[in-house]
């Protein structure tokens, strides 16, 4: 009677429980999942045009993201992909002032929400809020992560770059908290 027990909490707990449970979704950065094997990963996107510039950057991958030209650095924990940082240097040759760079970063901002508008995918934004240091920006926050975009120039007055942060967090906890509130927040209204 044991083994029957045991074996049907097996069933029930691992093949009848639906697949979003058990298989966490991934975030994705160009529709390749993050959350898996790094070198998986860097090969996936150099089939989308990335490329490596130099063997001593070995995490990292120069191409386009959202039309601009980009390096990506792939930061792994334990052998998993679960942050991207993206910075935009957009003109090499000029400095950047923070207001140029601050257009530049909430224009991304605008693409990214664009983008997940698109895609049907439920967000929360939270603007002008600390990022790293003492860098402020923009955190959009997913089911399975979150973007960061922030403008830093902490090494030189009149050198600003953008930098866009990815980063791989199923069952992101502060978005559930989000949408608990609101789920709240709507049944107070509607009781109201």
């Amino acid at each position: 009677m044991k083994k029957v027990f045991l074996i049907l909490t097996f069933l029930f707990g691992v093949v009848l429980m639906p697949s979003s449970i058990i298989w966490a979704q991934h975030q994705t950065f160009l529709d390749v999942e993050m959350g898996g094997n790094p070198e998986l990963f860097k090969y996936e996107l150099k089939q989308k045009g990335f490329y490596e510039g130099d063997k001593e950057n070995y995490d990292c991958l120069y191409g386009k993201f959202l039309g601009v030209n980009c390096r990506v650095w792939i930061h792994e924990e334990n052998y998993t992909v679960k942050k991207l940082v993206i910075n935009y240097r957009i003109d090499e040759w000029r400095k950047l002032s923070y207001e140029k760079a601050k257009s530049i970063a909430d224009g991304v901002v605008k693409i990214l929400i664009k983008e997940l508008q698109k895609n049907n995918k439920k967000y929360f934004v939270i603007d002008d809020t600390p990022i790293l240091g003492s860098a402020r920006g923009t955190i959009i926050w997913l089911e399975n992560g979150w973007y960061t975009v922030h403008v830093d120039g902490s090494w030189s007055e009149s050198d600003w770059m953008v930098f866009i942060g990815v980063r791989d967090e199923p069952d992101n906890a502060i978005y559930n908290y989000k949408v608990q509130q609101e789920n709240e927040q709507a049944k107070r209204k509607k009781n109201n």
